[in-house]
C-alpha cells in the first residue's frame, strides 16, 4: 500500500509539474502513473477474484492435550492463474503450526 503513495504523489507531482509549466513530458509521467495504479487494481481484483479457501478439521471442537490436524484447501476457480499467493493461519490456539 506504501508503494501506491508514492506512486500516487508522484503522479500528483508530475501533473501539477505539467500544469505549471506546460512540458509534454509531466503530462506524459502524469498519465503513466495513473494508467499504473489503474492496471495494478484491476490485477489485484481479478487476482482475488477467482479464488475459494475451505477449512476442513477431523473433530468439531479442541480437545485439551489431544492433537488438533486441519487442511486448507485453495482452489482457483478462475482462468486467471495465480502466482506468489500466500495462506496465513492467524489462529491463537497455543503451539498451532499451520503447514509445520
Amino acid at each position: 500500500m506504501r508503494r501506491a503513495w508514492v506512486v500516487l504523489l508522484l503522479g500528483l507531482g508530475s501533473l501539477a509539474a505539467a500544469l505549471v509549466t506546460g512540458r509534454d513530458l509531466y503530462y506524459h509521467l502524469a498519465y503513466l502513473c495513473t494508467g499504473l495504479l489503474l492496471v495494478a487494481g484491476l490485477w489485484a481484483w481479478a487476482t482475488l477474484r477467482g479464488l475459494r479457501l475451505t477449512r476442513v478439521t477431523r473433530s468439531l471442537r479442541a480437545t485439551v492435550g489431544r492433537p488438533l490436524e486441519e487442511q486448507f484447501r485453495l482452489y482457483n476457480t478462475s482462468w486467471l492463474p495465480k502466482v506468489w499467493l500466500v495462506v496465513r493461519d492467524e489462529s491463537d490456539l497455543p503451539d498451532h503450526r499451520a503447514g509445520a
